[in-house]
Formats: C-alpha cells, sequence, structure tokens
C-alpha cells in the first residue's frame, strides 16, 4: 500500500473541515447590506420626524421671515443630530441650523454632530480615536477589495463635493421641488471628501393653511453609519483571525491525540514481525481509555492471537510429523523383514498384518486430522439448524445398543422428556458426542457402565457423560483436549490417535460452548460439554 499523499492525511483534513467551520459565520457579512438598509431607513424616518416637526412649529405665521426661522431653530440649541434648513417659496435659504449666528466657524460643515471628511474625525471631539477604516487590521482585511477596485474594475466617476448645495444661492434639487407642490421630497447622493459617503436629503412643505409658505430641508451624512459598519466589518475580520487560530490550534491538538498515536500503531504494526515470521513486539495501548486505546487494545489482542496460533501451527506441524512418522517405521522394517522371511509363510502374514494395521492407523490418523482441519477453518460457515440435543443423544445410543452389540459395556442414559434445542450441525454434534462415548468406551473395564445425562442450567443445554474406568491423573487434567495428547493405560482399548476429544473441544467451542472434565466420586471420568440453548 502506498503512502497516503497529504491530501489523504487525517491531520489535513481536520484542518481544512476545522477551517471551513470558521468562514461559515464569515458569510454573515453578506448580511451586512441588509443591515446597511435598515439603518438607512431608520436615519431616514428620524430626519423626516425632525423636519416634520419644525415644519410644524413654522406654520403659524402666513409668511416666513428669516428672523423667525433663525429663532425656532436657535431654540431647538442643537437638540438635534441632522442639519435643518428653511428655505422660502423661490429656494433662497432663509436659515441653516449649522450657520446660527454663535457658530459662523462651523459653514462648511452639516452640523456640531457632523464629520470632517478629510480627517475622520468629529469636530465636537478633535481627540477621538483612530477611525477603524485607519486601521491597519483594517486595511490587511480591505486589501483584496482595494486590490480589485484599483486594478480590475473600470475606473469610477469622480465624485462630487460634501454637500451637493454648497456654492449654490438656490436650492432647487427636485426633493426641493417636490415639496414645493405639497408632497415630501427625497433625494439621495454620494458626496466625498476624503472618505466617500452618503448625504440623505428630505424636503417636507411649510403650510400655512392650503398655502405652502416654504419647505424644511433636512439633510444628513450617512458617514457615522459608515464608521459603524466599518467597526462591525473589523470586529467580524478579528473574530475571524481568531477563529482561524483556533480551527489550526483544535487541528493540532486532534491531530496529536488521533493523528500521532495512529501513526504509533502502524510503526508498532510494521515491527511485529521479523524477517521469517517470528513476533517481536506488541502493541501498547499507553492507558488511553478512549476509541485509540481501543484500538490499541483490540490490536493487541490481536496480535497475541496469533502469536498462538503461529505457535500451534508450529507444534502441530512437529506433532503431525512425529504421529506419522511412527506408523511408517513400523511399515518399513516390517515390509523389510517381511521380505526377508517370505519362506516362513507364518512369518511373513504376521509382518503383512502388522502393515495392514498401521496402514490402517495411519488412514485413521489423516481423517482425524482432515477433520479436526475442517472444523477449524469451515466451521463457522457451515450451516446450523436448532437441534433437540435429547433425541440426538438417545438415537446415538440406540446406535451403539444395535450396530456394536459386542461393546462390553452398559449405558444408562438419564434423559428428561422435554425437548432442548442447541443451534448446531447434527453432523458436527454427532461426531462430538460419538468421540466422547469411544473415549469412554475405550477406557471403561467389561461389564462398566457409562452414564449420560442431559439437562438445561443458566441459559446452558449441557451433556455430562461418565465411566468407570481409571479416572484422569490430576497432573494431565488440563491437557486431555489437546491434540495429539494421549495417555493410555493397561486398561485402555482400541486405536487412538489423540485427536478425539480435541475434536469435540474444537466443535463446542466453535458453536460458543465449554468443555471440560473432571473424576467422579467412586472412580471414572465424567466428561462434560455446555452449548447455548437456541432460542
Amino acid at each position: 500500500m502506498k503512502k497516503p499523499s497529504v491530501l489523504y492525511k487525517i491531520s489535513f483534513r481536520l484542518l481544512l473541515f476545522n477551517l471551513l467551520i470558521v468562514f461559515v459565520p464569515l458569510s454573515s457579512i453578506i448580511f451586512l447590506s441588509t443591515y446597511e438598509e435598515q439603518l438607512l431607513q431608520s436615519l431616514e424616518r428620524s430626519m423626516v420626524q425632525q423636519g416634520r416637526i419644525l415644519a410644524a412649529a413654522l406654520g403659524d405665521t402666513p409668511a416666513l421671515t428669516e428672523e423667525k426661522a433663525a429663532a425656532l431653530l436657535q431654540r431647538l440649541q442643537k437638540r438635534h443630530d441632522a442639519r435643518l434648513r428653511v428655505l422660502d417659496t423661490a429656494g433662497r435659504v432663509l436659515s441653516d441650523s449649522s450657520v446660527l449666528p454663535e457658530e459662523k466657524e462651523l459653514s462648511d460643515i452639516d452640523s456640531a454632530y457632523s464629520m470632517d471628511k478629510w480627517s475622520g474625525r468629529s469636530l465636537s471631539d478633535p481627540g477621538e480615536e483612530q477611525p477603524p477604516d485607519e486601521s491597519w487590521l483594517y486595511k490587511l482585511a480591505s486589501f483584496p477589495v482595494r486590490l480589485l477596485r484599483n486594478y480590475l474594475l473600470p475606473p469610477a466617476v469622480p465624485l462630487g463635493s460634501g454637500d451637493y448645495y454648497l456654492g449654490k444661492e438656490l436650492l432647487l434639487g427636485r426633493e426641493v421641488l417636490d415639496a414645493l407642490e405639497g408632497r415630501y421630497g427625497a433625494a439621495t447622493r454620494i458626496s466625498s471628501g476624503g472618505q466617500i459617503s452618503v448625504t440623505l436629503y428630505s424636503a417636507l412643505p411649510v403650510h400655512f393653511g392650503e398655502r405652502i409658505t416654504g419647505v424644511v430641508l433636512v439633510s444628513q451624512s450617512t458617514y457615522r453609519i459608515l464608521q459603524d459598519l466599518y467597526r462591525l466589518r473589523l470586529d467580524l475580520f478579528k473574530i475571524f483571525l481568531i477563529s482561524i487560530l483556533t480551527a489550526v490550534l483544535i487541528s493540532l491538538f486532534l491531530s496529536f491525540t488521533i493523528s500521532r498515536p495512529l501513526k504509533t500503531l502502524s510503526r508498532q504494526a510494521q515491527r511485529i514481525f521479523i524477517p521469517g515470521g517470528k513476533f517481536q513486539g506488541r502493541f501498547y495501548t499507553g492507558g488511553r481509555m478512549d476509541e485509540i486505546g481501543q484500538l490499541a487494545y483490540a490490536l493487541d489482542r490481536l496480535s497475541d492471537q496469533l502469536k498462538e496460533h503461529i505457535e500451534f501451527i508450529e507444534s502441530f506441524a512437529s506433532d503431525v510429523s512425529h504421529e506419522l512418522k511412527n506408523p511408517l517405521a513400523a511399515i518399513r522394517s516390517s515390509a523389510e523383514v517381511a521380505a526377508e522371511t517370505l519362506e516362513d509363510s507364518q512369518e511373513a502374514v504376521r509382518f503383512l498384518s502388522v502393515i495392514q494395521r498401521e496402514a490402517a492407523r495411519m488412514e485413521h490418523l489423516l481423517s482425524a486430522l482432515r477433520d479436526i482441519t475442517t472444523i477449524d477453518t469451515r466451521l463457522p460457515d457451515e450451516e446450523k439448524e436448532s437441534v433437540d440435543l435429547v433425541s440426538l443423544a438417545t438415537l446415538i445410543v440406540q446406535e451403539y445398543r444395535q450396530v456394536t452389540p459386542e461393546i462390553p459395556v452398559s449405558f444408562i442414559p438419564d434423559l428428561p422428556k422435554e425437548k432442548m434445542y442447541v443451534s448446531a450441525s447434527p453432523l458436527r454434534l454427532t461426531q462430538a458426542i460419538k468421540n466422547i462415548i469411544d473415549n469412554a468406551v475405550s477406557f471403561s473395564p467389561p461389564g462398566g457402565e457409562i452414564t449420560l445425562k442431559v439437562g438445561r442450567k443458566e441459559g446452558f443445554i449441557f451433556l455430562e457423560l461418565g465411566d468407570r474406568g481409571p479416572g484422569i491423573p490430576p497432573k494431565i487434567m488440563d491437557k486431555i483436549f489437546q491434540r495429539f495428547f494421549s495417555s493410555r493405560c493397561g486398561t485402555a482399548k482400541g486405536d487412538h490417535t489423540g485427536l478425539g476429544l480435541a475434536i469435540v473441544k474444537a466443535v463446542v467451542t466453535g458453536y460458543g460452548g465449554t468443555v471440560g472434565a473432571k473424576n467422579r466420586e467412586g472412580g471414572g471420568a465424567l466428561i462434560t460439554f455446555r452449548l447455548p440453548e437456541s432460542t
């Protein structure tokens, strides 16, 4: 398998995923236009409200004069945030809130609340902090936009000055003309003065009865709104930078806690074997309690099982070689002697019978080897069904009584009347029970009794088979189910390969059960296996 590239590494994908999440809150910038529109609508409503109040106050006289308009604006004492101008029906300015007698020095700005278009500072507070659009962080964030605007987009039309009516004697814009006709007039104009902004104009007619005596022109720059938007964009960019830093740190943390342990497991897996298939190491969990720790633990158990299996295969091959060597040696020596004693027919017959017996033993051994190999490799894939263990045990006992009546033992079954089901292959289960019976018969003395019992306990169905033979020596009690292990005393009958009980254990454990042995009171051995009850 090839080494994964950077694009396929978990650490890179974690970083990419976290960075993609970061861009989700950044996408809220697209809603700034909606937010700006709402601010402009709120600003226009405020301007209209201020204009209506002033127009209502001026509508109590049949004719507007400069003195009346100036006096009324003077009484407001700058408690308004828009520039208010009172015009006569010809469009001439009667009074201007920005050029009241005591405020003559402010003649070129909107109001005491307006911003200096060139410096970006409020004239009412010269010491105000630097505007957000002048900070290096904002310039860094707006660099792509400025690059697009300056080099990729066509040049913009030059903008006008800060006030549309600057230098004009008659203020007859379209909004003023609408107001002179008795309608509400409004206009929005882009201005520049070092900082691009928008100025809103609202014109409201002054009524004296049915007659229009003048116009109240309200104007206000959106510069403050623009500055608020600048601050909002700057805050979003700060959040964006913090989010990127957080995403990188989280990715590094996840990489340290996920990618590195996985790489460690990969290195341990590569070092688990040395040339020749020998184990030289194992997997270490490092005390982790998370999923990676569970994976390391599972791999460690798997390596232990694999090691045991390899050791078993090595010993199995050695045992097979040893078991086959004895009959082959007997066959070879018998054949040699038979060839030398052909003149003596009795000796020839005796040695030829030895050859036949040892050949039969080899066939029996090879058949048992084939069975246990099939059980090891194919048992999980074999078709299973619900088998009544009581009925199966009854049939096997009847078969022994009918087919092999010469067996010098008696069977004493203790079988319940109810059915007890287990999930297994009937042929494999029959093979296991017959192997236990054959083992008991081989150790039973003539006239001995073999007991067979089937029952239920704690969700398992058990089968017990006992004999009255010499019993099992304690020192080999844990070895009798090992393959090729055989301990035969003088009372044992038959020719055995040491694989009968090993096949029983392979079948029972393959179906999720357990098998064990112990000595009976009064002499003899008792072998028991348990299988999960079929539901």
